[in-house]
């Protein structure tokens, strides 16, 4: 027999979809290569997809596909490719076999933070995912976030109109895009960034596939932040699949008495890392906030430090930041009023000060 790539072997197993899941519980008790040399072999661990796999099994007809897919502006990244983002090689990812992506596939390498959360979001939500989004994607990381109406829309508009770096996981083929609302935001994407899937073109989405979009968007990332989920969500399944993949958990909080916070909510009760503002989310991810200067303003380094601790933390207490700082009450007080006078923080209650474009 011919001699064939690993790589055109996972793309032969991924546009058949027999699954990860199945595959990487073959390749446990047996090399890649055998599904392909001895089909027979494993012929009930491959199920119905046998017989599709076995007409499919030609190297010319597979180079074809390929070259085809080229054509209509898709590309291929097999997990034996060198450039298969690391993440997803993890075994508590499940890695996928491929992936099937429309963009700058080197985004899936960069630094990145899932914001993910209800369709039905509340202005409040909607709010809080655009501000995270703008910010996250202001300090230089990639957001991730599926392609539903609601938070994950609003998140990645936001990302996109800040000039940043943006991935789309979608839960079908990439000729296939649901919901049609976000088409053209899905057209965007795969210009401005990247649109990706584990599903070859000419899949729909079904109700099994957004769970295992779900674990893609978890695994690409450092964390996921959720925003706003009810208590039935599935924005609460990736936060499962963040915590079971060892990532940064962050969750919103929301109204109490609201059923859309009810999930997000719960999380922080359990122990995710609750956000009030894109400093919190740095912190825990160990990333030095960019310190910037608004609209052409100097900033004294007394200031800059200032800046510094509150982006990094969310919010500071006055006698906090004397200690931080090593100044006294009178030495910090008009550094404060001047840094409110150029709008740039907000003071709070208790004598809390946090970055102002956080709390709007």
């Amino acid at each position: 027999m011919m001699e064939i790539s690993e790589s055109l072997i996972y793309f032969w197993l991924s546009r058949t979809y027999v699954g990860a899941h199945k595959i990487n519980a073959i390749a446990r008790s047996a090399p890649i290569k055998a599904i392909w040399e001895e089909p027979e072999r494993f012929r009930q661990a491959l199920g119905d997809k046998y017989g599709e796999l076995v007409r499919t099994r030609s190297r010319d007809f597979l180079c074809g596909q390929l070259e085809k897919l080229r054509g209509e502006g898709i590309g291929v990244m097999t997990r034996a490719n060198p450039s298969f983002p690391e993440r997803l090689r993890q075994k508590e990812v499940s890695p996928p076999l491929a992936l099937y992506y429309m963009g700058d596939s080197g985004l899936l390498s960069t630094d990145s933070v899932a914001i993910v959360g209800t369709r039905a979001c509340s202005s409040y939500g909607q709010n809080v995912a655009q501000r995270l989004a703008s910010g996250i994607a202001s300090e230089g990381l990639t957001v991730v976030s599926g392609l539903a109406t609601g938070i994950d829309g609003y998140a990645l508009r936001a990302a996109l109109d800040s000039g940043g770096k943006v991935i789309t996981v979608v839960a079908s083929g990439l000729d296939k895009i649901t919901p049609v609302s976000n088409t053209a935001l899905f057209e965007e994407i795969s210009e401005k960034g990247l649109a990706v899937s584990e599903l070859p073109p000419g899949t729909e989405a079904m109700k099994f596939t957004f769970p295992e979009r779900n674990r893609l968007i978890a695994g690409l990332t450092l964390g996921t932040v959720v925003v706003e989920a009810p208590e039935k969500s599935g924005a609460l399944l990736t936060a499962e699949f963040a915590l079971e993949q060892g990532r940064e958990l962050f969750a919103v909080p929301g109204n109490v008495t609201s059923p859309r916070s009810a999930g997000t909510n719960a999380l922080i009760a359990d122990g995710a890392k609750l956000v009030r503002g894109v400093g919190d989310i740095l912190s825990e991810l160990g990333i030095k906030p960019r310190v910037r200067e608004p609209d052409g303003m100097n900033f004294t380094d007394a200031e800059c430090a200032i800046i510094r601790i509150l982006q990094r933390d969310g919010s500071a207490h006055f006698d906090s930041l004397c200690d931080c700082l090593g100044l006294k009450p009178y030495e910090l007080t008009p550094l404060l009023v001047g840094l409110e006078l150029k709008d740039v923080i907000i003071r709070l209650p208790a004598n809390n000060y946090a970055i102002k474009d956080l709390i709007k």
